[in-house]
């Protein structure tokens, strides 16, 4: 007896898809990051990845969702300090293949604009067999 099959989870990857209100431009390459004088950040220069031209003309500007998990507060002893740990979850439809080190640029946040201009990197993978986002650790660059 099969409870789940693929129409379901196409389904739900539609719906997963309409909460992702925010856009995004993941880029792959070592270019040279490049100063944005209106949003007074260096921004990769790299190859871009997400959004291909295709998935725009389809109706995905770049649709994202950056969560925030458990912040943790680390003792670290060589340096006799105290600081926080932040663990950021970036959210992503499914259709592209993505890469660690990939540069993530914030281009649109409606519900958070600070948002905006900050760029991350993809540190983590993460894998689901039936996932409705694509979910990948990053680190701040920006």
């Amino acid at each position: 007896m099969q409870l789940y099959d693929m129409g379901d989870l196409a389904e739900s990857r539609r719906d997963a898809e309409e909460g992702l209100t925010d856009r995004c431009v993941v880029t792959r390459g070592t270019g040279k990051p490049v100063y944005n004088p209106v949003t007074r950040k260096y921004e990769s220069a790299g190859d871009t990845v997400y959004p291909t031209p295709e998935q725009v003309a389809g109706g995905n500007p770049g649709k994202c969702r950056m969560q925030s998990g458990r912040v943790q507060v680390t003792d670290a002893e060589a340096a006799g300090a105290v600081f926080t740990v932040e663990r950021l979850e970036l959210q992503l439809p499914f259709g592209t293949v993505f890469e660690q080190g990939d540069v993530v640029t914030y281009v649109e946040a409606p519900f958070n604009p600070a948002l905006v201009g900050n760029t991350y990197r993809i540190t983590g993978l993460g894998a689901k067999s039936q996932a409705t986002l694509q979910r990948f650790t990053v680190e701040v660059l920006t």
